[in-house]
């Protein structure tokens, strides 16, 4: 995949370039994609990184962060906030922007790491949601082809990576 080269006519997009509609509709499938997953499933995020996808969910949906710093008696909220400050004044566009190409990053990630496993572990029932939602959303997901560090990469290929067709 990495030197695929689209079909002659195929658009190719590099998530900064999307129109804020696209932008839009791929932060809104990918955020409500990432909250279908069952949490006890086999491959964990880890705390770093839900910590860095929890800020900018919130960096992108409600702005910078203006809430008080929760006291030391709320270890948990107060990781969260520290995570959510962090981000200062960054546009919601841009934490859109980084939300999405984050989460490409993690599925190729994961999919070069437990490509074998993750057939098995999408035809668990509990991921039917997953898959259900990925279809019915496909074409939210923004375009044909992403330009990613590996080279131009089939959104569909995302799929793949999560372990089914889109």
């Amino acid at each position: 995949f990495k030197d695929q080269m689209p079909p002659q006519g195929a658009e190719q997009e590099c998530v900064s370039e999307f129109s804020d509609e696209a932008l839009d509709r791929a932060f809104e499938a990918f955020s409500r994609f990432v909250q279908t997953l069952p949490k006890d499933g086999p491959i964990q995020t880890p705390v770093d990184e839900q910590l860095t996808t929890y800020a900018l969910y919130k960096q992108a949906t409600l702005g910078p962060c203006t809430r008080p710093k929760p006291s030391l008696f709320h270890p948990i909220e107060r990781v969260k906030w520290h995570a959510w400050n962090r981000l200062g004044d960054m546009p919601r566009r841009e934490a859109k922007r980084i939300y999405v190409e984050n989460f490409i990053k993690r599925t190729e990630r994961n999919y070069e790491k437990y490509q074998k496993e993750l057939p098995a572990w999408m035809a668990d029932k509990k991921y039917e949601e997953v898959k259900a939602f990925a279809k019915a959303h496909k074409d939210d997901f923004g375009v044909t082809y992403l330009r990613t560090p590996q080279g131009l990469k089939e959104v569909s290929v995302i799929g793949k990576e999560i372990g089914f067709e889109l």
